[in-house]
C-alpha cells in the first residue's frame, strides 16, 4: 500500500502540492488525472525519492520512506518499476538487452534465467519477435511497451506510469492500454498511472483520482467519478471527451 499524508511541496517558488493525501491499496490500479502543471509527475517523483516533500509523510507498506537516502533509498527504488514518458531506452542496446539490464545490474541470475525472463516479458507486451531490434528500429508505441517490460524486470510490487500514452495515436494508445490491462490480470502489482487519456483511465482503473490545486479533490471508481457533480471533474471529463486540451 502507498500512502501520502499531508504532502506539501514548492518548486521554483510555486506551491505544487498543498497538503495532499492519497492512499493506493495493494494490487490496485489507480489512475491520476488532472491538467498539465498540476503536479502529477511531481507526485510520482516523491514516491521514488527523486523529490522530497517540504511537509508530510510517505509510507509504503507502513514503512516511512520520506527521508530515506543512499542504500536505504536504493532498496525502495528496486521495489518500484518506473515507466518513463519517453520510454528512456538506451539506444545502443537491443530491445532484449534494455529489458535485461536491471537484472544484470541488480541480480546474480544466470544468462539463461535472464533470457527466459526477457522472453516472458516480451510476450507480455506483445513484442515476442522484436527482441533483437534496436530502439531506432521500432515505433514510439513499441518503445513504451519495452519501457513497461523493463520496469517489470525485477518483479516489483509497485509500478508507476508517467503518461504511458503521451504522443501516441489512438491505435497505439489502445495497444498500451491492452498491455497494462494484461499486466493487471496476470501480475499482482500495485499500479499508479498518470495520464491525460480518458480511454485508458476508464478502461483499466479500479479507482480514478483528480488532482486540482495541489490536492486530490475527487476520487472513486470509474462509475462514481462519471456521476460526479464536482464542477472541475465535470468540465475535465467533458473537455477530454471532446478532444480538447485543458492545459
Amino acid at each position: 500500500m502507498i500512502r501520502l499524508e499531508g504532502i506539501s511541496t514548492a518548486l521554483g517558488g510555486r506551491d505544487i502540492l498543498r497538503g495532499l493525501d492519497l492512499t493506493i491499496r495493494r494490487n490496485e490500479t489507480y489512475v491520476l488525472l488532472g491538467p498539465s502543471g498540476a503536479g502529477k509527475s511531481v507526485l510520482l517523483k516523491h514516491i521514488v525519492g527523486l523529490i522530497r516533500p517540504d511537509e508530510g509523510r510517505i509510507t509504503i507498506d507502513d514503512e516511512d520512506i520520506t527521508h530515506r537516502r543512499g542504500a536505504e533509498l536504493g532498496s525502495v527504488r528496486r521495489s518500484i518499476g518506473y515507466v518513463f514518458q519517453s520510454g528512456a531506452l538506451i539506444n545502443w542496446l537491443t530491445v532484449a538487452e534494455n529489458i535485461a539490464l536491471p537484472m544484470r545490474e541488480h541480480t546474480d541470475q544466470s544468462d539463461d534465467a535472464i533470457e527466459t525472463k526477457v522472453q516472458k516479458l516480451l510476450d507480455l507486451v506483445h513484442l515476442s519477435k522484436d527482441g533483437e531490434k534496436f530502439p531506432d528500429e521500432i515505433s514510439g508505441g513499441m518503445k513504451k511497451r519495452v519501457g513497461i517490460a523493463r520496469a517489470l524486470a525485477l518483479d516489483p510490487p509497485i509500478v508507476l506510469f508517467d503518461e504511458p500514452t503521451a504522443g501516441l495515436d489512438p491505435i497505439r494508445a489502445r495497444a498500451i492500454a491492452r498491455v497494462v490491462g494484461n499486466m493487471r490480470e496476470s501480475l499482482e502489482v500495485t499500479s499508479l498511472i498518470v495520464t491525460h487519456n480518458l480511454g485508458i483511465a476508464f478502461e483499466i482503473a479500479d479507482r480514478i483520482g483528480f488532482l486540482e490545486n495541489g490536492r486530490i479533490t475527487e476520487e472513486g471508481t470509474p462509475e462514481e467519478v462519471s456521476a460526479s457533480k464536482n464542477p472541475f471533474v465535470v468540465e475535465f471529463l467533458a473537455d477530454r471527451a471532446a478532444g480538447k486540451r485543458t492545459e
